[in-house]
């Protein structure tokens, strides 16, 4: 009988013990979620925690780009007419990816190739993190005003006006505080690095729609020559 009561509390321990262990692991699983909504009051904070204390969490930064372009999307087909007078005249489901995931992709990668040159500490990673973190505010205005444009008239107009200036305002705030965080730069280091990387990013949308040209240019020389063949 004591050998039985040794074995169950033994297993009792074992477990307790178990259970604790898959508390402590699923915990900051659950905190990780909540800091893109921490990010929005406490930035600087929160940027230093993603870089350092491994607060991040590379799985969420793709979910928080995808709903990004979710929402640019439905902006472009669901906001309401006298906000959107046009939703399907000229629309591109590519255009809405390449304003969307396409500058996401081309600031982190020429924002790490300017700031590896000017001595930055950040990683790709870490860029690519900071910036899908920061686009929180508009995920979450821009949904806003999807709902907002179904409701106001003209009358609220400014609201809706408002509501986006300060969607793309504080966006860009938290893209800037984020470098300045992940890079370790001053004000001054930080406004310069955002210039360079601006400037690295045009001249890598112009290379590519270079490319893109000589491409379909190369490709209906190549189509008209083999026309030619084969009427012959």
């Amino acid at each position: 009988m004591t050998n039985l009561k040794h074995m169950l509390q033994g297993w009792y321990v074992l477990f307790y013990r178990s259970r604790q262990a898959g508390g402590k692991k699923f915990r900051p699983d659950r905190e990780k979620l909540i800091y893109p909504f921490r990010l929005l009051i406490h930035p600087i904070e929160v940027f230093n925690d993603l870089k350092y204390e491994n607060k991040a969490s590379f799985p969420l930064t793709f979910l928080l780009v995808f709903l990004f372009f979710a929402v640019r999307l439905l902006e472009r087909v669901k906001t309401a007419y006298l906000f959107n007078p046009d939703p399907d005249e000229n629309f591109s489901l590519w255009v809405v990816l390449a304003g969307s995931v396409g500058i996401v992709l081309l600031w982190t990668v020429c924002n790490w190739a300017m700031c590896t040159l000017t001595g930055g500490e950040g990683t790709v990673k870490d860029i690519w993190t900071a910036t899908a973190y920061s686009l929180m505010p508009s995920i979450l205005l821009g949904a806003l005003n999807i709902l907002l444009s179904a409701v106001f008239s003209s009358d609220e107009a400014i609201i809706y006006s408002t509501v986006s200036v300060i969607k793309v305002g504080w966006t860009l705030l938290l893209v800037f505080l984020g470098t300045l965080t992940v890079h370790q730069y001053t004000v001054k280091k930080t406004v310069a690095a955002a210039i360079y990387t601006l400037l690295a990013m045009l001249a890598l949308c112009f290379l590519l729609l270079l490319c893109f040209s000589i491409i379909q240019q190369i490709q209906g020389f190549v189509s008209s020559v083999y026309r030619e063949i084969l009427y012959r």
